[in-house]
C-alpha cells in the first residue's frame, strides 16, 4: 500500500493524494499485516465499517480501498478486486461523536480565552453561533457578508481546509447563513476598512486563520478540554434546535444533504430531555416517599 501511495502522488489531486493517506493511517491493524491475497470481500467490509464511523467516512474508505486494489489487479498481483460489490450499508446508525456546549457556557470558554488572544476568542463565538465548517469560514470573503434590513447573512460558497486547495462545500452547494445579534458586531469589526474580495477571519495581521494558530492562541487544551473544535458547530445545531428552530430549516443553515444527518442532533437533545424527564420522576418520587412517611 505504502508503494502504491508513493506512485499516487502526482497523478491525483493532492486533495485526493491526503484523503488517501489519512484512509490508510485509519485501516485496522491487523489488515495492514496481512498478506495482500488473503485479505476477502469481508475484510473489506469490515475496513470500511469499523468504529461506527459517518457514512461519508466509509464512502472514503471504500473509494480509496477501490483505487488501490484496481491497482493490484493492473500490476498482476491480484486476479480480481475484493472490493468489487462491496457497498456502503443503506440505513446504517451512524453514530456522531460530539461534545457541543450551550451558549451560556461557551460565553464563559471564549471569556477565558480573549484573556490570551481576543480576536481567536471572537473567531471561537462565531464559529459556536454560525455552525460554519472549520474550512468554510476560513473561505469566507468580506462580499460574502450580506446585510438586509438590520440584520446580516453569511453566504457560505467554498471550503479552504489546511494544506488543501479552495473548493466548493462539502454539500456542493452555497447556502445562506443568518448572523445572530450575538456576533454581528465581531463580523461588521472584521468588515472594516476590507475590500470584498478580503479574507473576512483573519489574524491581528490580516493573515488566513490556521486550526493550530488558533488552538495554541486561546489555550485551547486549557479552557477546552475534551472538546474539538468541530464541536463549535454541534454547539450551534443543539442550540439552535433547543431553541425551537425548525429541523429542515437548520438543515439549510448546516448545509446538509440529508435530513437523517440533521436528526442526529435532535436525536442527542432527546437523550437530554430524558434525563431532565427521569430527574422530575424521581423528584416526584422523592417526594412521594417522604408524604408516606410522615403519614
Amino acid at each position: 500500500m505504502d508503494e502504491w501511495h508513493s506512485w499516487r502522488r502526482g497523478r491525483v489531486a493532492e486533495s485526493t493524494w491526503k484523503r488517501d493517506q489519512s484512509v490508510i493511517a485509519g485501516l485496522p491493524r491487523a489488515m495492514g499485516s496481512r498478506e495482500l491475497r488473503s485479505i476477502r470481500t469481508r475484510d473489506i467490509e469490515h475496513a470500511i465499517t469499523e468504529d461506527r464511523v459517518t457514512v461519508s467516512t466509509m464512502k472514503r474508505r471504500l473509494t480509496t480501498l477501490g483505487a488501490f486494489f484496481s491497482w493490484c489487479v493492473r500490476e498482476g498481483m491480484l486476479p480480481a478486486s475484493p472490493v468489487k460489490g462491496v457497498e456502503v450499508p443503506r440505513g446504517t446508525d451512524v453514530v456522531v461523536a460530539m461534545n457541543p456546549w450551550t451558549w451560556q457556557e461557551l460565553e464563559h470558554v471564549a471569556a477565558d480565552m480573549g484573556q490570551h488572544a481576543p480576536r481567536m476568542a471572537d473567531v471561537v463565538l462565531v464559529l459556536g453561533w454560525t455552525g460554519l465548517r472549520w474550512g468554510e469560514a476560513r473561505a469566507l470573503r468580506v462580499g460574502d457578508v450580506m446585510r438586509e434590513q438590520g440584520s446580516a447573512a453569511l453566504m457560505v460558497r467554498s471550503s479552504h481546509s489546511e494544506g488543501m486547495r479552495e473548493k466548493s462545500t462539502k454539500g456542493g452547494r452555497s447556502r445562506r447563513v443568518p448572523v445572530a445579534d450575538r456576533v454581528l458586531p465581531i463580523i461588521e469589526r472584521w468588515v472594516r476598512d476590507k475590500s470584498p474580495s478580503d479574507l473576512l477571519l483573519t489574524t491581528e495581521r490580516g493573515a488566513q486563520v490556521h486550526k493550530s494558530n488558533l488552538r495554541r492562541a486561546v489555550r485551547w487544551h486549557d479552557y477546552a478540554p475534551g472538546h474539538s473544535i468541530h464541536d463549535l458547530r454541534h454547539t450551534a445545531a443543539t442550540e439552535w434546535l433547543r431553541s425551537g428552530v425548525d429541523v429542515r430549516t437548520v438543515q439549510a443553515w448546516l448545509g446538509h444533504s440529508s435530513l437523517t444527518t440533521t436528526q442526529v442532533y435532535v436525536h442527542y437533545l432527546g437523550s437530554s430531555a430524558d434525563r431532565t424527564a427521569l430527574d422530575l420522576i424521581n423528584e416526584r418520587g422523592t417526594l412521594g416517599a417522604h408524604d408516606s412517611g410522615s403519614a
